[in-house]
């Protein structure tokens, strides 16, 4: 996989959004198996705010890696 051309915020994006999916795989088997929408709702709730928090640390790193010296790397 080339990853000349991807910035860094591409590259966290990317990330976030594996992170993102397979937190909400792992609820839906977790879910399907026990069958308690409990599950559901706290495994929506927790994807929710680690979606929300992931967001912040791409926007504010995204922002520093260009202000850098060495952004010609990212």
């Amino acid at each position: 996989m080339k990853l000349n051309n991807l910035s860094a915020k591409k590259i966290c994006r990317l990330i976030s959004t594996g992170m993102v999916f397979s937190m909400l795989v792992i609820t839906g088997i977790f879910g399907g198996i026990m069958q308690d929408t409990r599950i559901f709702i706290a495994g929506g709730t927790l994807t929710l705010c680690a979606f929300f928090w992931i967001w912040l640390l791409v926007l504010f790193f995204g922002k520093r890696f260009w202000k850098t010296p060495f952004s010609f790397y990212f």
